[in-house]
């Protein structure tokens, strides 16, 4: 018989409700890959047909994994290190190696909103009359903001703008979490909508500009060379997308719906509006791009497939480029750059705070545990919830300086290439530990007292996910057991394979897609 769970006192944070709940996680999910990776994808992979793999995988794995992951919060109350030792004794380590995993990834994700804070700086400077980077804008990017070097090689030194807002980009982001979920409750009032109503402007603008219909045309019907769905790569591509749009794996929602008030009933509710919302972020973000595409297609006389790039060259070279030539004079094309960069950095900012939140719950629940004896009363008085997120945040500001040298965006790219061959088997492992091997404390389920001994999910579905509808319960623990987890294998086996064919590590950081996990 499993031991019962241990209650978190009433003192742990709360969101200040359903709506500030929504807006985080959404924030987080909702990043720099919807705007420059999904388009990108879908008009490559056949456009409206994209959306078959697309929609199944968001239905078969991304929604079930969301759900177990914020129901497994919202259950135990605790941080993805915690909570997956709830689950079952020896899969503790799945969590932390989750979290870790992401804030590796941050380490690299602050200093693209560090660009970002550039651009926005330069967006306010003429040079002749016109943006700065309207001569040149690769030579503009990859020479004054960058100063790049010749290759990984050499690293070169660091670059003042760039560190500085590195630097910037990590006091903001400590400041969003140092008083914990009541203060990123308010903090996403802001940081979510602000994007939003900033990509509405810009697709306002883009559909509006000549050209802008072959660029739409392009994004729906796909490219002359478009990769037919019989190609397992166009597979592979969705269920990234997916996987790593939403923020999974990486400890992140589980975290998340701690926050939430154990007794809360909407769950279900609230794991679909974030998943679909997400992808309507995607889709959004897409008929701005190519509408900016077809334009910048007709102004050069080029097919619009000649234009299209993802990654750090559509932020940073091709769609600023694209502002500098938009009618209507300096003022309009400076007015449209502040919102583009200013949209960049609030999309990627919910993402990047959400990833060292999740590392300060680790820490902060481990604290009650070590408070014995003198060791304890010094850890009670000074490991405050303040001081460990502004702590951690400090020391994670020093693992983003390696990217802010004139070397930083080739390690960047190196680095994302090879996290993201790893990422997903954190969510496999999850949906196979907690489908197949759950042990949860507190439940009284005879056939789960081994604990390497398989049990029907469904019989605790209900409660995991605080609904009284059978069906839901069923179909969602029968997706996790039997469809989700091999799904999300066999696609990660591919995906390995496919990477071993390719060889060693040779992308373009520039141009390419700016991988998964930089979404």
């Amino acid at each position: 018989m499993s031991k019962p769970v241990v209650e978190v006192e009433s003192t742990r944070d709360r969101w200040t409700g359903s709506v500030a709940f929504v807006l985080a996680a959404m924030g987080s999910a909702v990043g720099l890959g919807n705007l420059w990776r999904f388009p990108v994808l879908a008009a490559r992979h056949g456009g409206g047909l994209f959306l078959i793999p697309y929609l199944i995988a968001l239905f078969a794995v991304g929604i079930p994994l969301l759900l177990l992951e914020l129901g497994i919060g919202q259950k135990y109350q605790f941080n993805g290190y915690d909570t997956m030792a709830h689950v079952n004794k020896y899969a503790k380590g799945v969590g932390l190696a989750g979290a870790l995993v992401g804030a590796l990834l941050n380490s690299y994700y602050i200093p693209i909103l560090a660009y970002s804070l550039v651009y926005l700086g330069h967006s306010f400077r003429q040079v002749d009359g016109q943006l700065p980077w309207s001569k040149d804008p690769a030579g503009f990017f990859f020479g004054e903001v960058l100063q790049i070097s010749s290759g990984p090689d050499e690293q070169g030194y660091m670059v003042p703008a760039i560190i500085g807002c590195v630097v910037l980009s990590w006091v903001i982001v400590a400041l969003c979490i140092f008083k914990g979920a009541k203060l990123m409750s308010k903090v996403v009032m802001v940081t979510m909508p602000l994007p939003m109503l900033c990509l509405f402007c810009l697709i306002i603008r883009a559909v509006s500009l000549p050209g802008a219909g072959d660029g739409l045309y392009y994004y729906v019907a796909g490219g002359p060379n478009s990769t037919p769905l019989s190609d397992f790569s166009v597979w592979v591509d969705a269920f990234g997308q997916i996987f790593f749009s939403l923020s999974l794996g990486m400890s992140i929602m589980t975290t998340y719906g701690s926050y939430n008030d154990k007794g809360k009933t909407t769950l279900v509710r609230d794991g679909l509006i974030i998943a679909l919302g997400n992808s309507c972020v995607s889709l959004l973000a897409g008929v701005a791009v190519f509408g900016t595409f077809g334009y910048l297609a007709k102004v050069q006389g080029v097919p619009v497939e000649d234009v299209v790039t993802s990654g750090p060259g559509l932020a940073f070279v091709v769609y600023p480029y694209a502002i500098a030539l938009m009618p209507g004079g300096l003022g309009t094309q400076a007015f449209f750059a502040v919102v583009f960069f200013i949209m960049l950095f609030t999309l990627g900012l919910d993402s990047a705070f959400s990833l060292i939140e999740t590392l300060a719950a680790i820490v902060i629940d481990q604290i009650p545990r070590l408070s014995t004896g003198p060791k304890g009363l010094f850890l009670m008085q000074y490991a405050t919830r303040e001081n460990v997120a502004l702590g951690l945040c400090f020391l994670s500001m020093f693992t983003s300086f390696g990217y802010a040298t004139q070397g930083g965006l080739y390690y960047l790219d190196i680095v994302d290439y090879h996290l993201n061959l790893i990422l997903a088997l954190m969510g496999a492992s999850t949906l196979f530990i907690v489908g197949w091997f759950f042990r949860g404390e507190g439940y009284e389920v005879p056939d789960v007292v081994e604990n390497f001994k398989p049990f029907a999910l469904s019989v605790v579905a209900k409660d995991l996910l605080n609904t009284e509808n059978d069906t839901v319960a069923l179909i969602w623990s029968g997706f996790v057991k039997y469809v989700s987890f091999p799904l999300v294998f066999m696609v990660q086996i591919f995906a390995w394979v496919q990477a071993g064919a390719v060889g060693q590590y040779g992308g373009d950081p520039a141009g390419g897609d700016g991988g998964p996990g930089w979404g």
